[in-house]
């Protein structure tokens, strides 16, 4: 890692390309992240091991998180700085949503060893 991280550091072009391909990478990671998610709430929901309403409301909570953290985002961050739509893939970033929704999957995996 060493020697890709000092030219990727000597290297002004790749910096330029790497920071213009930085919203890409977000967004890719953000899916990627969703992608996740959805599996992992089918996989709960075929499993029954939460019932419907509580993955419903936590989805809704998590919705709200990542809601009240892009406002706070946008209302911190001048708009000069960092475009909104930046602020909202950091927002879906931040908040943890995959560990969370399998964590009701290990624990019934675990009982039943």
């Amino acid at each position: 890692i060493g020697p890709i991280a000092q030219w990727i550091f000597d290297s002004g072009a790749v910096r330029a390309a790497i920071w213009n391909a930085f919203p890409w990478i977000l967004g890719a990671l953000a899916c990627l992240r969703t992608i996740a998610s959805a599996w992992l709430a089918a996989r709960v929901y075929r499993s029954r091991v939460l019932e419907d309403r509580t993955l419903v409301i936590g989805a809704a909570c998590w919705l709200v998180a990542v809601l009240v953290l892009h406002g706070l985002l946008v209302w911190l961050v001048p708009a000069l700085l960092v475009p909104r739509y930046l602020l909202a893939l950091v927002a879906i970033l931040a908040i943890p949503l995959t560990r969370i929704s399998a964590a009701p999957l290990a624990l019934a995996w675990n009982r039943h060893r």
